[in-house]
């Protein structure tokens, strides 16, 4: 019985949905610290030439997830993110996506929230600046603000306010948007049209 609720509080965990967030944080300098963190000014740890992308957790803290280390993966790896996404780095990502701390603290349980986790780290292995949140309309704004693709998971688009793509695109410097599905198809809104 015991084991039965912990599973259910965890699968929880996992199930898309808005987390409550720390309403008293200072947006700015939390989303300024996390792309600070993608762009090579790590905070702590970390080997020499090793990039991170930064995780902002509901309660406003700026967890860094390390991207494979310098030469870990094939070339192909960035001329391929290259190739679908021609904007030299560091251009600023923003993704949507779960960020329950339940469910990622720790790489496992970030990869099962975050099912395109590992194209994240492959983006800030390439060069580019990447910083998650879960969308929360007291921060869309500022998350958002000077990026140049954002990237959503689809899953958690019930749960952002309805005006999103409107604030995207009246904020963000390069308005381009990936919406991903969870079962792996991939979509392009370009926004800067009309």
């Amino acid at each position: 019985m015991i084991w039965d609720r912990l599973f259910n509080r965890d699968a929880a965990a996992f199930a898309p949905h808005m987390p409550e967030v720390d309403l008293q944080s200072n947006n700015d300098s939390v989303f300024t610290d996390a792309r600070n963190v993608g762009m090579g000014y790590r905070r702590q740890g970390g080997q020499n030439g090793e990039r991170f992308i930064a995780l902002v957790t509901p309660g406003r803290l700026v967890m860094q997830l390390a991207c494979p280390l310098p030469g870990a993966r094939p070339m192909q790896v960035i001329m391929d993110i290259r190739a679908r996404y021609p904007v030299e780095p560091p251009a600023v990502i923003v993704a949507i996506a779960l960020n329950d701390i339940r469910a990622v603290r720790e790489i496992k349980g970030a990869k099962r929230a975050i099912p395109f986790l590992d194209y994240l780290l492959d983006l800030g292995y390439a060069g580019h600046a990447v910083s998650i949140f879960e969308g929360h309309p007291t921060s869309f704004r500022v998350a958002v603000r000077g990026s140049d693709l954002l990237v959503v998971d689809v899953a958690m688009i019930p749960f952002l306010q309805p005006d999103w793509q409107a604030v995207a695109k009246e904020v963000m410097r390069l308005p381009l948007i990936e919406l991903r599905h969870r079962d792996g198809r991939i979509e392009m809104l370009d926004l800067r049209g009309g």
